[in-house]
């Protein structure tokens, strides 16, 4: 919890009812039945990332071809899954302990941990946008392979916990001033002694920049990324657009295939004709053999589906030549 809130919700208290409180377990009491809402909320927090994460560590894990786009989505869930197994509970404690956490050991570890979870987030977040640029907007280029993946993590992993190990030296189990009766809490956050010194706004600083840095990497990436995507949408809606003019004049136009129909009709006939006269030749005074006719009339149905198919190869070639006149 953070100390700025806890004062003004103590001051709030104090202004109403100073006399109501004697010790600082009444004052701790009052202040976590007010916090009971944000206990809820944060417990249902925990519980959905937990279910979260777990299933996506699982279908990415098990399920899905080791990429690097999924190798990078594993590194993240996992970070987002300890956060919600140490993180959350911590803030659970100090809302149920808003003026007793006296835990230092406690306070400093998980303080180092969300901080490295934090800034391990922002830097794989920005990875997957720079993976995600190289192939929608550079897809015939050199993408980033497993290798690589595996080299950013660890430096990213390296980076992250030296840049959050300040934090064990800052946040502390630190005295908390109620103003009511000379009674003084315990909170955790930062040192009072090294809060405000040039240590503590040097290394907020850094953490600002870098983090403004990240902020304006990953919108490099995505901006294109969005002009590509829609460059791409727009083309196909122009295609189908188009596919469907040209659909719907060859239907609405059956002057090319009446021109094309007249040739393949007098070959069809010519053939059919043939076929009766060679027919012909096999009766022998008034007695047909069964076995000419089957012959015949399997030669009249091939002949009948080749030109079936002489109409539509028609039909094809005219849609073509018209899509290529407009």
């Amino acid at each position: 919890m953070d100390a700025n809130s806890t004062n003004a919700t103590i001051c709030t208290i104090w202004q109403n009812d100073t006399l109501e409180f004697t010790s600082i377990l009444e004052i701790n009491n009052h202040l976590a039945r007010i916090l009971i809402p944000a206990a809820v909320y944060l417990c249902i927090i925990l519980v959905s990332g937990v279910i979260g994460n777990v299933m996506v560590l699982l279908v990415y894990g098990f399920r899905i071809k080791k990429t690097t786009y999924a190798i990078l989505i594993l590194i993240l869930a996992g970070l987002d899954l300890m956060t919600c197994l140490f993180g959350v509970p911590y803030h659970i404690l100090s809302v149920v302990y808003p003026l007793m956490f006296v835990w230092t050991g406690f306070c400093k570890c998980v303080s180092f941990f969300l901080h490295f979870a934090t800034i391990s987030s922002a830097f794989i977040v920005n990875v997957i946008a720079y993976d995600r640029y190289r192939k929608i907007c550079k897809p015939f280029q050199r993408q980033l392979s497993l290798t690589h993946i595996k080299t950013a993590s660890f430096v990213i992993i390296t980076v992250s916990v030296i840049l959050a190990s300040p934090v064990l030296a800052l946040f502390s189990s630190t005295p908390e001033a109620t103003g009511i009766s000379n009674i003084t809490g315990t909170v955790c956050f930062i040192r009072q002694d090294l809060a405000g010194t040039h240590f503590h706004q040097v290394y907020n600083g850094i953490i600002f920049l870098i983090y403004i840095m990240l902020l304006i990497f990953m919108i490099s990436m995505y901006l294109p990324v969005g002009r590509h995507i829609l460059r791409l949408r727009a083309l196909k809606h122009k295609t189908s657009r188009a596919a469907a003019e040209t659909a719907g004049m060859a239907r609405h136009s059956n002057t090319p295939r009446e021109i094309h129909d007249k040739p393949i009709k007098m070959d069809f006939e010519q053939k059919i004709q043939d076929e009766h006269f060679h027919s012909s030749e096999d009766l022998k005074n008034g007695e047909v053999d069964s076995y000419c006719v089957t012959i015949v009339e399997k030669s009249i149905q091939n002949q009948t589906i080749e030109f079936s198919k002489d109409i539509h190869n028609q039909d094809f070639f005219c849609s073509i030549s018209k899509a290529a006149q407009s």
